[in-house]
């Protein structure tokens, strides 16, 4: 194999390792939240699809669930009142996405910060007593996964050699960005680590010092006392 042949398996490796997608089903209950955190570098792209149905006997996964027919939401569901709020809390604690979808829909989302972002799954609708729950599936991509690679393809008139080029080209900038992400986080892990390491050298000095202070004090103090009773 040829280097060049050898730098582009090694790119594609990489991006596939790097890329994040994520395939996951769950019981989401009507008015509870559902959340997940996915740690993304800045100006990294999210692409989420999601389907909610109300949960039932004949819903599929019904069966391994151990769903009776005493759970069948189905009759009880009414689609027109219904919908899903999907939140994104960023790094710094504030809200960085929100919006409410179908009970089927896809969201597009770009980071502008790098860090842990919370997204967050919720019924539009609450009940006090008894709530539908729904078997909710969703799918996650992240970085070139998340790239529609047909319309971008229809849209630059590209073939299928320029579109590999083009795809190869993006993964290894993003391999790139992923690598440079990942030093920082392990930069400001060290920092933090060097951090913590130097107060608790100086909390045990502080420590040391005041069990130091009690015990010359106390040393007195007795001293003083054996005095006043003449035992010493």
């Amino acid at each position: 194999m040829s280097m060049i042949g050898k730098l582009l398996s090694l790119v594609l490796i990489l991006s596939l390792i790097t890329t994040q997608t994520s395939g996951l089903s769950y019981i989401l209950e009507e008015g509870k939240q559902l959340c997940f955190i996915y740690d993304i570098p800045k100006d990294e792209l999210m692409v989420g699809s999601f389907q909610s149905l109300p949960l039932s006997t004949d819903t599929p996964l019904a069966d391994e669930r151990g769903v009776s027919y005493a759970e069948d939401n189905s009759e009880k569901f009414d689609e027109t009142k219904f919908g899903i709020n999907v939140k994104i809390v960023g790094p710094k604690k504030d809200i960085v996405f929100e919006n409410t979808y179908e009970k089927s829909s896809r969201f597009v989302f770009h980071s502008k910060e790098a860090g842990e972002h919370n997204l967050c799954f919720k019924t539009d609708s609450t009940s006090w007593f008894n709530p539908i729950k729904f078997v909710f599936d969703f799918e996650i991509n992240t970085g070139t996964q998340a790239e529609d690679w047909g319309e971008i393809a229809r849209k630059e008139h590209l073939d299928e050699i320029e579109l590999r080029v083009r795809q190869l080209r993006d993964q290894a900038k993003h391999v790139k960005k992923e690598i440079s992400y990942q030093k920082d986080r392990e930069s400001r892990f060290r920092r933090t680590s060097d951090s913590n390491g130097n107060r608790l050298f100086y909390l045990s000095i502080v420590q040391l010092t005041i069990a130091i202070v009690c015990g010359l004090w106390q040393m007195k103090h007795l001293k003083t006392f054996f005095k006043k009773t003449k035992i010493y």
